[in-house]
Formats: structure tokens, sequence, C-alpha cells
């Protein structure tokens, strides 16, 4: 019976808080002197109007999704990671670059490059503020 009241006071604390949030953007929306019918309307078929917009959605906040699982394993773990979303562009952009410049590889040799990069991108990025913190005491 607890946990079931624990689900039911966190689902109408996530409904508030999103009604509230419509509420506010419709102010502001009428605010600026348009219509908050069709502003969020056309969020939402944006947003979800067919297949290729949920992948689009998808794809444009994966990196926000990935640095957000990140940063909840480090502070689970007690350490505070603020740069995970960083770490993943770097990882991006390093597999882009080795992907793009080594031309004529087999993708067997290709795509383990690519994501060596990335790693190793990633594990640079996460190591120059680790290694601050570990010798001089900089916080993140």
């Amino acid at each position: 019976m607890e946990k079931s009241n624990q689900i039911i006071k966190y689902s109408m604390t996530i409904i508030g808080v999103f009604l509230a949030t419509m509420v506010v953007g419709a102010i502001i929306i009428l605010l600026i002197g348009s219509n908050p019918i069709e502003a969020y309307g056309a969020m939402f078929n944006y947003a979800l109007g067919d297949a290729s917009a949920v992948v689009n959605i998808m794809n444009r906040s994966m990196g926000l999704i990935l640095s957000g699982l990140c940063a909840a394993v480090a502070f689970n773990a007690g350490i505070s990671n603020l740069g995970a979303e960083g770490q993943i562009y770097l990882s991006a952009m390093a597999a882009a670059l080795v992907g793009y410049k080594l031309t004529g590889l087999p993708t067997v040799i290709h795509l383990p490059l690519c994501f060596l990069a990335a790693i190793s991108a990633g594990i640079i990025g996460a190591a120059i503020p680790g290694w601050l913190r570990v010798k001089l005491r900089v916080d993140e």
C-alpha cells in the first residue's frame, strides 16, 4: 500500500509540474501576442507528428539522454561528473574524424578504429578534470 501511494504521489507531482509549465508557457505566449493553442499544436506536431519526427527528436536528444545516464552513474558513486555531455561530443568528433580521414580500409578494421578513437577521446575528456581534482583539489 505504501509503494502505491508513493507512485501516485510521484505521478501527481510530474503531472502538476507539466501542467504548471504549460500554463506558464501559455501566459508567455499570450503576452507576446500569439495563440498558445496553435503554438502547442505546432510543438507537439513537430515532436510527435509522424515516425520521422520522433526519430528526429530522439536523434537530437540522444546526447542529453546519454549524458544524463552517465551523470546518474557518477552521482550514484558519490562523484559529481558535470562534463558528460562534453565527453560524448568529444567522442563523437573523434569517431567522425577517424571515420572521415581514414579511407580505403575494410569495415572490419575501420569501425573498431572509430570506436577506439571515440573511447580514447572520452577517456581524455574525463581524465583531465579527474587529474585536476585528484592532484590540485580543483572542483568540477
